[in-house]
């Protein structure tokens, strides 16, 4: 019988591994989700001012409105959030449009 129990006491304590093991690798899961959804959120209110800063800064009003835009996309330009692809846009958006050439051709 002393084997019976010794048997008994294995499983028992293989199980507990198993449920802690498995505790332990939900609560890795959720949080690696709880950052992902966080980035995911950033990077939504990133794009939220980029869009509010390139109407701001490609505004045909508001002289002032104009360089508050220029200055929000400046330091969005900087955030560690932005993309490459996206520093790029953010780069041409800021610089304005390009009309030299068009004009040239057009001539």
């Amino acid at each position: 019988m002393a084997a019976q129990y010794w048997v008994m006491l294995t499983v028992a304590v293989l199980t507990a591994f198993g449920v802690l093991g498995t505790l332990w690798q939900k609560q890795r899961s959720e949080h690696a989700d709880r950052a992902l959804k966080a980035e995911h959120e950033a990077r939504v209110e990133w794009w939220r001012r980029f869009q509010w800063a390139a109407e701001h800064t490609a505004g045909l009003g508001n002289p002032e409105s104009r360089v508050t835009g220029r200055i929000v996309m400046t330091k969005l330009i900087r955030s560690p959030l932005i993309t490459a692809s996206e520093r790029d846009i953010a780069r041409a958006v800021a610089a304005g449009p390009q009309l030299g050439d068009n004009r040239k051709k057009r001539k």
